[in-house]
């Protein structure tokens, strides 16, 4: 029963650990590109260059965000399975409405 909890908090994580580290490592890698000169002080890396360099980082975002999208899908199947379980349908019958006034 705490398997899908445990997942979601699973999938959360390694969700911020694969972006934030893929996002880490293009930075770094597209600023040593464009700090990166030749011998007459040109650039050796054009912009061009540095962006399709990062292209593969690309590819680890996206896989960071499908796991974003499987722990909100993961949230959802809690909140209806919650919602639908006896303890919270039997107390919220059972629960008394108010009079009106």
């Amino acid at each position: 029963e705490h398997t899908l909890d445990r997942c979601a908090f699973l999938d959360g994580n390694h969700r911020r650990r694969v972006v934030c580290h893929g996002n880490v490592i293009a930075g770094v890698m597209q600023g040593l590109m464009w700090r990166a000169t030749n011998a007459d002080g040109t650039l050796t890396y054009t912009f061009v260059e540095s962006l399709k360099s990062t292209y593969p980082y690309y590819a680890v975002r996206l896989m960071g965000g499908v796991l974003f999208l499987c722990g909100m899908l993961i949230m959802v199947y809690n909140v209806i399975k919650t919602l639908n379980s006896p303890t919270i349908t039997s107390s919220i019958a059972s629960t008394p409405q108010p009079e009106a006034v």
